[in-house]
């Protein structure tokens, strides 16, 4: 049978790896709830919709897009908005 690693402290200089969160593109800051949106994801996709809601330091909003569902995205993943 396997044995399971244990965490262990970092040593000095070693990253923790894993997800980092990077600022959300500028653009985020120019939008509100309610308005009306063209979302562009780093892949060329394009969402156009509403946005429902949004946290305060904008790590997850809300886009209720056309024809379909709400979702729930992550702008720090390289999205960025325009108004529509």
């Amino acid at each position: 049978m396997a044995r399971m690693r244990r965490n262990r402290p970092a040593v000095a200089g070693e990253s923790a790896g894993g997800w980092q969160q990077q600022p959300p593109h500028g653009s985020w800051h120019t939008v509100g709830a309610g308005d009306r949106v063209l979302v562009a994801f780093p892949d060329g996709r394009r969402v156009l919709g509403r946005v429902d809601g949004m946290t305060s330091d904008l790590g997850v909003v809300w886009v209720v897009a056309d024809g379909d569902h709400r979702r729930m995205l992550y702008p720090a993943e390289g999205l960025t908005v325009a108004h529509a």
